[in-house]
């Protein structure tokens, strides 16, 4: 628990870090922020819940025996399943904006694409939320049983797992589109070196790990649901879930922040491009 507990606020930390570094220089570069990054911010915020949720369930120092018999320990377990998939998605909604602003001569297919998986994020991910504290009329039916099977509960099992499985599944395909999106786009760039293409492709694609970190989730989800719970089940979901979080928060985040050092630096892009103008794309 402890080691769980620990590593989770060293992620949270570096994510707190960047989150912070990126929102300066946007500041110091641009004068404001842009509604991408308050949702960043917003996504941020969310993890620091997450992390102290995770903090205080294992503060209720649980047992394989007593724990899924504990209101506490539910109530912290919900709090950190609605949580881990709604700071994502604000970070995923706000790399989506960044890219939509970066690709703005892109092709009009590619926009609406970008739109698609937005509005889908918002379909697939707030409901599930909203649902699994809604679904018993009130917060005390919703945990005051515990979590044990043998318990009575209001708790409908069957559709969160249906619920939480496809808005996994969801989110590790739109990771993986915020993965290949960006590279498609950059590679096509003929003006620019290949060089600085690969290097371009590598910053723009950190949305690969996200996608490792959303895929591993599907899995403890679904043993979560599908298994007798076990603590060893919970501590998998909540570290995992914890990784995934900062891992997209940091994935769409280095690509906004790189250029910015760049530029406040006094970088030149001299030996970056073939041609002194970029075409559209």
């Amino acid at each position: 628990g402890s080691a769980v507990v620990g590593f989770g606020w060293v992620l949270t930390a570096l994510s707190g870090v960047i989150v912070t570094a990126r929102s300066v220089m946007k500041i110091l570069r641009f004068h404001g922020l842009a509604w991408e990054d308050y949702l960043m911010i917003l996504s941020m915020l969310l993890a620091i819940v997450y992390e102290v949720s995770s903090t205080l369930l294992y503060g209720t120092h649980p047992t394989e025996r007593t724990a899924f018999h504990s209101p506490k320990f539910a109530k912290y377990i919900y709090i950190c399943h609605s949580v881990g998939f709604m700071a994502p998605l604000f970070s995923r909604i706000s790399f989506c904006l960044y890219m939509l602003r970066v690709l703005s001569t892109t092709s009009a297919t590619r926009k609406r694409c970008i739109y698609a998986f937005i509005t889908l994020q918002l379909l697939v991910n707030v409901p599930m939320s909203i649902f699994v504290f809604t679904q018993c009329g009130n917060f005390h039916n919703l945990w005051g049983h515990g979590m044990a099977e043998s318990a009575p509960s209001c708790v409908h099992h069957i559709v969160i797992k249906s619920a939480a499985l496809t808005a996994s599944v969801f989110n590790a395909v739109t990771d993986l589109f915020l993965t290949i999106l960006p590279a498609m786009v950059v590679w096509s760039i003929k003006v620019m070196t290949p060089r600085a293409r690969l290097g371009l492709v590598a910053t723009l694609g950190l949305s690969f790990f996200a996608t490792i970190a959303s895929a591993i989730k599907v899995y403890y989800v679904y043993a979560m649901y599908t298994f007798a719970p076990s603590m060893q089940e919970v501590g998998h979901l909540i570290l995992v879930m914890c990784v995934e979080i900062n891992v997209v928060i940091i994935a769409a985040s280095i690509p906004v922040l790189a250029p910015l050092f760049l530029q406040k630096s006094g970088r030149s892009r001299k030996g970056m491009y073939k041609d002194p103008v970029l075409p559209t794309y």
